[in-house]
């Protein structure tokens, strides 16, 4: 392996996903020498992230929230409705913000708006050194860390932070051990258009195989979160387009009115992980290294 150069920054942030860049972002903004090393940001994620206060004011406090307000969605309303289909069932329940003098309970947004305003944001943060390049391997010393990337020069920090996602080679490369489980259900995800609006109103339907949760984006479309068994996310992944609109809109009970298709639909088997420690020497996780 090459050398790493004499230069010691405080802080590698391993990872540019939200987490990464976000972490990032906040030690540059208080002073700290920080570098960023991952591939390229995935600008086209179609998949839609949930904020909530404590994320809105740590966006607000490293500049980028007034960026991202504009394609946000209030989430003002949460609807929970039984649709377990037991003779007793629970009573319709709805939350309102204005109840707790909030704007909102959360703001949900497209991943694609949020990475591309993180990155931007990056591109001119001061203290902030970006590196577009994939690391692939990390010695851990008493006074620094060093980190090997795939195409070009190592780094060195006095803290690294991984957030390199659940398979995190910086994690398991510093020895952290793992708690995994997992759960016989799919999470099938996709963006919908329909003809009433939601009135930013996040629905969930509580049904036999998991929730049914439409969530409120711009306009006349919302976000899906459909737990099924994993037989059935298979049949709803190869329907067409307007069989699946008609069965989701079925599911929905027709409470937006008539639906199309936004994105494809994309499946997730529901798991989760829990690292046993989430620092190690000059180490520490954060999002999906850390717990999902």
């Amino acid at each position: 392996m090459p050398e790493t150069s004499d230069k010691i920054h405080d802080i590698v942030v391993v990872g540019a996903g939200p987490s990464g860049m976000t972490a990032a972002l906040l030690f540059a903004s208080v002073g700290f020498e920080t570098a960023l090393v991952a591939p390229a940001v995935n600008q086209e994620d179609g998949r839609t992230t949930a904020l909530l206060q404590d994320s809105v004011t740590l966006f607000e406090q490293i500049g980028v929230w007034d960026n991202l307000r504009s394609f946000a969605t209030p989430l003002s309303k949460m609807r929970m409705i039984d649709d377990t289909r037991r003779l007793v069932r629970a009573p319709e329940v709805t939350f309102d913000s204005a109840e707790l003098n909030l704007e909102a309970f959360g703001y949900n947004l497209r991943n694609k708006d949020l990475n591309r305003v993180l990155a931007e944001a990056a591109q001119e943060q001061a203290n902030l050194t970006l590196f577009e390049d994939l690391a692939v391997s990390y010695d851990f010393g008493e006074e620094s860390v060093s980190v090997f990337c795939q195409d070009g020069a190592p780094l060195k920090t006095r803290l690294l932070v991984a957030a390199d996602g659940r398979n995190s080679q910086a994690r398991e490369a510093a020895g952290i051990e793992l708690r995994r489980w997992s759960y016989p259900q799919v999470a099938v995800v996709l963006n919908l258009e329909h003809d009433r609006p939601h009135n930013e109103t996040s629905t969930e339907f509580h049904t036999p195989t998991g929730p049914f949760t439409l969530v409120p984006l711009p306009g006349r479309t919302s976000s899906l979160v459909c737990v099924v068994t994993s037989e059935q996310a298979e049949t709803i992944k190869t329907m067409s387009k307007d069989d699946l609109a008609l069965e989701l809109e079925h599911r929905a009970h027709s409470i937006l009115g008539k639906f199309g298709i936004a994105s494809s639909p994309q499946s997730f088997p529901l798991s989760g992980l829990s690292a046993k420690s989430l620092v190690g020497p000059r180490l520490a996780l954060i999002g999906e290294t850390a717990h999902v």
